[in-house]
């Protein structure tokens, strides 16, 4: 969903409309996901030639784009948006506008008419920008997104480092000389005052930090390129260890910088051991289609079908849907202990797991991204197989790929040559052990391995039906488009990242050109957007 608005900045178009007058600003909240949501906003202006509409999120930036087409008729208004696969269809009632928003699924959306009371704290509506110094040798950008609506504000707070956006702000207060705001959610509050053209103050989570916030960003984010990656590389990661595989074909380029343990000074080396995090996702989901091609699962029947566990009788979702993240699975399940974040699915076993899929809730089939669900899908191929899920993961897909050195990193196993792991903080964190949701993270390995995964996938995906399927999209009605596992761009690139405690993780490749990159890392900083980036200045330099 933040493909969505974030693209979405302002478009006007004429509409002829025989109603009432419907000029204004008008304000609604989308909700993207239970605990969060965007606002739209609609400006709508009376001209000589009908009405003007502006469609803006305040609580983004972005680009504008066209409206493909819009009409209005009997209070009614409809709009479509072909670039985003986007449309609107809402009925003008009073002071109210009430439709739904459709982008792969559809949204109710309700929005309200400013009154001039409201319209005069549009004054307010802006973004502030602050760099929060969390220590000598690392510091954490902040976005804060303030955004008006009927009798309020919709304000969110986003972590662009740390790729977390939308965060929500439940307490908020602003003046012209004072500015408060609360996150229950991260538990962090913030209090400053204007000064100096700025908003200077302090922010509270655990400790109290200095903070400014700016109307313009204080610091552009670092974009690598082709030519300056060491650079990057020093600038970004510091003494931490990241780890670079160019890979064309059968050809690999490795690069490699800092340390898998700063405090050891012990550098990275090809065969050092990272948490690949989310990259495990894909890897499971080989483990099941290969199963499938056993004929021990079936695609697109419901998994109580399937499943003898008693606990899956009111699981109705598809293997397909589970695949692909449409299963209605929470993110998380219930009953996950969060006592212990440094180390989360340590403790949380086969009872637990059963428990919570016997009392879970499901939300509606679009894309929800689920550790539950690839948690469940391991456990199942475990199941299936009569093998714990780690000697599954070496037995067939692992070793098969050549991923000599990788494993799953379970309590009962460890690995000699895995990297210590830092927070953004650049804080030492526990390294990170699974049990039951194994399928959803656990999977350990070096750059070499990781290297060799895609050499195998290029020399053999053509004539390999297992890799064929897992290569292959699966038929889905809304983005993202994705294989069983893969995570699937419009230029039909494969990628997934990964995220633990300690390490951050990126895969991308093209199947076409047989070109693929990845980027670990022993410290949480996230490297997608730069990973991308960095493929795309690769590709479009060798067409040329």
């Amino acid at each position: 969903m933040k493909s969505l608005l974030m693209l979405i900045s302002s478009l006007a178009l004429s509409l002829n409309v025989n109603a009432a007058d419907i000029s204004g600003h008008w304000r609604g909240v989308l909700a993207t996901s239970p605990n969060s949501g965007l606002t739209l906003a609609l400006h709508i202006q009376s001209s000589t030639e009908g009405y003007q509409l502006l469609l803006r999120s305040p609580n983004q930036h972005s680009n504008d784009i066209a409206v493909s087409s819009m009409t209005i008729q009997d209070n009614t208004l409809n709009f479509t948006v072909d670039a985003l696969k986007a449309a609107f269809t809402g009925t003008f009632d009073g002071e109210t506008l009430s439709g739904t928003f459709t982008q792969g699924r559809p949204m109710p959306l309700t929005l309200s008419r400013l009154t001039k009371s409201d319209e005069a704290r549009l004054v307010h509506e802006q973004q502030l920008f602050g760099e929060l110094q969390i220590n000598a040798n690392a510091s954490l950008p902040l976005v804060l997104n303030i955004a008006v609506i009927t009798n309020g504000y919709y304000v969110t707070l986003d972590s662009p480092k740390q790729q977390s956006y939308g965060i929500p702000v439940d307490q908020f207060s602003i003046s012209e000389q004072q500015l408060r705001f609360g996150s229950s959610m991260i538990n962090a509050s913030y209090q400053g005052t204007w000064q100096d053209d700025a908003w200077q103050g302090s922010f509270i989570q655990g400790q109290a930090i200095p903070l400014i916030l700016k109307k313009k960003p204080v610091t552009q984010p670092l974009t690598p390129t082709l030519s300056k990656v060491s650079e990057w590389l020093s600038a970004e990661f510091g003494q931490h260890g990241v780890a670079i595989a160019w890979v064309d074909g059968q050809t690999v380029r490795y690069q490699l910088h800092g340390q898998a343990n700063v405090a050891k000074q012990q550098a990275v080396s090809q065969n050092t051991l990272f948490e690949i995090g989310s990259i495990t996702k894909p890897l499971t989901a080989l483990a099941i289609i290969k199963q499938l091609q056993q004929g021990k699962w079936q695609l697109d029947t419901p998994l109580a079908q399937q499943s003898a566990l008693p606990e899956l009788a009111t699981h109705h979702y598809t293997l397909a849907e589970l695949l692909t993240h449409r299963s209605g699975l929470p993110r998380l399940p219930a009953n996950l202990p969060l006592d212990n974040l440094s180390n989360p699915y340590a403790r949380y076993d086969e009872a637990a797991l059963k428990a919570a899929l016997a009392n879970t809730e499901f939300a509606e089939k679009a894309f929800g991204y689920s550790n539950f669900g690839y948690g469940l899908l391991g456990y199942l191929a475990g199941q299936q197989a009569k093998i714990p899920y780690s000697s599954l993961m070496q037995q067939q897909v692992l070793q098969p790929l050549g991923m000599k050195t990788a494993g799953v990193q379970t309590s009962k196993q460890s690995f000699k040559d895995l990297a210590s792991g830092y927070a953004i903080s650049a804080d030492t964190v526990p390294n990170w052990q699974f049990d039951s949701l194994a399928g959803a993270g656990a999977v350990v390995a070096s750059i070499e391995d990781m290297a060799t995964m895609l050499r195998h996938i290029f020399q053999h995906h053509a004539k390999d039906k297992a890799l064929q399927q897992w290569l292959t999209a699966l038929p889905t009605t809304e983005q993202p488009a994705m294989t069983p596992g893969w995570m699937l761009t419009e230029q039909q690139w494969l990628w997934h990242n990964g995220q633990t405690a300690g390490f951050f993780s990126l895969v991308i490749f093209d199947l076409k050109t047989e070109k693929g990159l990845v980027l670990l890392t022993n410290i949480a900083i996230p490297v997608t957007e730069q990973g991308f980036a960095l493929f795309n200045e690769w590709l479009a330099q060798d067409a040329k």
